[in-house]
């Protein structure tokens, strides 16, 4: 498959959607390229989680990841911090895609669902937060949403179906402002799943060589 040369495809979807199988599936078509891990609690805030998990009134079930739980009356703080500490990370990805073919495996929508959970806040998307990352991402990548149903997510992730629910509510929110091709993995193999996104940048390409 030919491909330019700052090419950038995202898979976002709740756990066990597929994403990391097909990331390393399309990474290995592609190569040479860079596989780019876009998700949450980056930087500085993953340092003062490292810090805040070890006090009792921040610890708990919010995020099933970290053991974190933040206040509610630190919540919008909170997502000050994750604001500003995925910035350089947005960075690095621009300029990593000046060169190199880039596969996110995990992208601005898990960004925004992973804040959203973490700080309770179903209106995070009406944020000047998020409509700033929106814009500076704009049309940057062909993103690809993966789902499957909630037995199937719960089987593969292993994941409590209560927390899956929620990640579920929350990307179908995102794509409302995030378009994207949408996979159901349900009940598709990985080869159905690669043929149906080989197909889609096929044409993408053949747009934008005219």
């Amino acid at each position: 498959m030919r491909n330019n040369s700052n090419t950038l495809i995202a898979f976002s979807g709740p756990d066990g959607s597929g994403k990391s199988t097909i990331a390393r599936k399309i990474a290995e078509e592609w190569r040479p390229s860079q596989i780019y891990w876009l998700r949450g609690t980056h930087t500085l805030a993953y340092l003062l989680v490292r810090i805040l998990t070890r006090l009792n009134r921040f610890t708990g079930a919010t995020d099933f990841y970290l053991n974190l739980s933040i206040p509610k009356t630190l919540r919008k703080l909170w997502q000050l911090i994750e604001f500003f500490s995925i910035l350089p990370h947005i960075l690095a990805l621009k300029l990593l895609g000046l060169r190199h073919r880039i596969v996110c495996d995990r992208y601005l929508p898990d960004f925004i669902v992973w804040v959203a959970l973490l700080t309770d806040d179903p209106e995070y998307l009406s944020t000047l937060q998020f409509r700033i990352l929106r814009a500076i991402t704009r049309n940057e990548a062909k993103l690809f949403y993966f789902t499957a149903t909630l037995s199937e997510l719960k089987k593969r992730s292993g994941e409590r179906s209560s927390f899956l629910k929620r990640q579920l509510s929350f990307y179908e929110k995102v794509r409302a402002y995030l378009p994207g091709e949408v996979i159901d993995t349900s009940n598709k193999s990985i080869k159905e799943v690669l043929r149906y996104i080989n197909r889609k940048l096929r044409v993408t390409e053949k747009a934008n060589w005219g």
